[in-house]
């Protein structure tokens, strides 16, 4: 009877150690498929690069370019304006609520506002020194040749060469803008 007992407890501690090892190799396979999820995860996180000319005082245009890779995802365009001394003694709810409504009303708002995956928004300085009517186009919803369409009222010549960067490699786009005058911010 102890014989028996004595190796169902040892058939018992060997089921239990091998369940151990089962476990562990589970748990290795588990740990490097999340490790490969995870670096797949910074491999594809989206990066951002802004440009940046200056009009005159106080007036500046940027545009941030957000890409994967070899991919262009966003578009954002900021264009910069000085508030009146007068104005700047609102509050920044209130600037924001008055530069809305004056988006609103212009031209470019009314066409367009209503596309999918086109943006406007207003952004007001911390120090309500300046503020920025922003349109923002997220790729996953527009095409970019729409877009490139719509974005300005150039020649054809130029819509067509915009078009082939934004459709290209984000470096070949970066040098585009940097011939157009823009600087890149770091």
């Amino acid at each position: 009877m102890k014989k028996i007992v004595f190796t169902s407890l040892c058939l018992l501690a060997l089921t239990a150690c091998s369940q151990g090892q089962a476990e562990k190799g589970k748990t290795a396979t588990t740990s490097s498929q999340s490790t490969s999820h995870v670096k797949k995860e910074k491999e594809e996180k989206v990066r951002t690069k802004t440009f940046a000319t200056d009009l005159s005082d106080h007036y500046q245009n940027k545009i941030q370019i957000g890409y994967k890779k070899d991919e262009i995802v966003s578009f954002t365009f900021l264009s910069f304006e000085p508030i009146s001394p007068d104005s700047q003694k609102m509050d920044l709810a209130e600037l924001k609520e008055l530069y809305q409504e004056e988006l609103e009303h212009s031209d470019i708002y009314k066409a367009l506002n209503d596309k999918p995956g086109l943006s406007f928004r207003i952004q007001i300085s911390n120090d309500k020194q300046a503020y920025a009517k922003v349109l923002q186009a997220d790729f996953s919803k527009i095409k970019k040749d729409e877009f490139a369409t719509i974005y300005g009222d150039q020649g054809e010549e130029e819509t067509a060469e915009f078009k082939k960067y934004l459709n290209g490699k984000p470096q070949d786009f970066f040098t585009y803008l940097e011939n157009q005058g823009l600087k890149e911010e770091k």
